[in-house]
């Protein structure tokens, strides 16, 4: 059995944040803290908003939750697509998701209604990785059905 720990600098985490917010804001761009390497940790989550980042970000409903039940109330982004059963749980928990399913975007908007939240949608496009999105040739129609949604 090994007795292996992991030594998390906050102080660090936070100044890295910082400078990375100082560089990105002279070039326009925002920063998104992203909690998944370490598991959704409140702590290090509020490391990055001392250090000004402007949002957090996750892949799993359940570190969410847990950032949530700590108290924070920035805007978080569900970085993965949810599936069929978890669209309830991404309203409630999550400001926005990366999508790329029609039929989940209308379930989320359906949600977003019934919870009385706006719900922000990244759509992703397979730009032939293989990997999860739209393809690029389904992407003007599938933003003309998105924008009809309530």
């Amino acid at each position: 059995m090994s007795n292996s720990r992991l030594r998390i600098d906050l102080d660090k985490i936070t100044h890295n944040a910082r400078k990375t917010v100082e560089i990105s804001r002279m070039h326009g761009l925002g920063v998104m803290g992203v909690t998944k390497g370490a598991a959704g940790m409140p702590e290090v989550a509020k490391a990055m908003l001392a250090g000004g980042i402007e949002g957090l970000a996750d892949s799993r409903l359940d570190n969410i939750a847990r950032l949530r039940a700590a108290g924070i109330r920035s805007p978080i982004t569900l970085i993965r697509s949810p599936g069929p059963s978890d669209v309830s749980r991404t309203i409630e928990l999550a400001d926005a998701s990366l999508n790329s399913d029609i039929q989940i975007l209308e379930a989320l908007s359906i949600e977003a209604r019934v919870q009385g939240k706006i719900h922000g949608v990244i759509l992703m496009v397979d730009l032939h990785t293989g990997r999860e999105g739209l393809p690029p040739d389904a992407v003007p129609d599938a933003c003309r059905r998105l924008r009809s949604l309530p």
